[in-house]
């Protein structure tokens, strides 16, 4: 269930951005050190090379203009930077209602 968790939060900001700036943005995952991560991270490698991602610097990654855009809450929640960028506090809470749950993709 981790994967296809994992898989369903990266298809969800892929139609966030396409939704908000139109086109897909060199992502950043954060991949936390744990033996959760450890004992997936081969296999969930595999499925997003299947899907098209490619791997690429955080230097690289950067120097899409999306990462310049202004950061609208910083708040002691931490989440997406998409939804950081988002300025309309009831669209950003739109957008991340729409997340799925650990539990729906069960």
């Amino acid at each position: 269930m981790y994967l296809e968790y994992t898989i369903a939060l990266f298809e969800h900001f892929e139609k966030i951005c396409q939704e908000v700036y139109g086109r897909n943005i060199r992502q950043i995952y954060l991949c936390h050190d744990n033996q959760l991560n450890a004992a997936y991270l081969l296999e969930l490698i595999k499925r997003l090379t299947q899907r098209g991602y490619s791997y690429i610097t955080l230097e690289e990654a950067l120097k899409d203009k999306v990462y310049q855009s202004q950061e609208y809450y910083s708040g002691r929640f931490g989440f997406s930077w998409i939804y950081r960028w988002e300025k309309d506090e009831a669209k950003r809470k739109s957008l991340m209602k729409r997340e799925p749950t650990y539990e729906i993709v069960k």
